[in-house]
């Protein structure tokens, strides 16, 4: 294949890469034993790692302050700032100090 035709190639396998992540794929990088070892920095992988710190509550459940922060150390022990992060993407909801994972699904987002 000439130099031209192998560029055209790459260029055509990269058009049509998809743009999104699969969920094992993000999980496999991003978690070791069952803990988050690194927070992405990609929004679309960092939403993946939230969803998946987000099954870690029960739906409907009230959970205090100290216990979500006690939950999500035990899967990401630089969990400073993950909760808000929960909040912010729709997958926990907080009134005060009082948290909980929305019953029947995500919410739009915001607190």
């Amino acid at each position: 294949m000439s130099s031209a035709g192998l560029e055209d190639f790459q260029r055509l396998i990269l058009e049509n890469e998809a743009p999104e992540h699969p969920e094992e794929v993000v999980l496999q990088r991003y978690t070791r034993d069952g803990r988050v070892v690194e927070m992405p920095t990609d929004p679309a992988e960092q939403e993946t790692i939230l969803r998946w710190l987000a099954d870690k509550f029960e739906s409907g459940r009230r959970y205090s302050e100290s216990a979500v922060e006690a939950i999500i150390y035990r899967f990401y022990p630089q969990s400073s700032g993950v909760s808000n992060l929960l909040v912010e993407n729709g997958l926990l909801q907080r009134d005060g100090q009082i948290y909980w994972r929305p019953e029947g699904g995500l919410s739009d987002g915001g607190n």
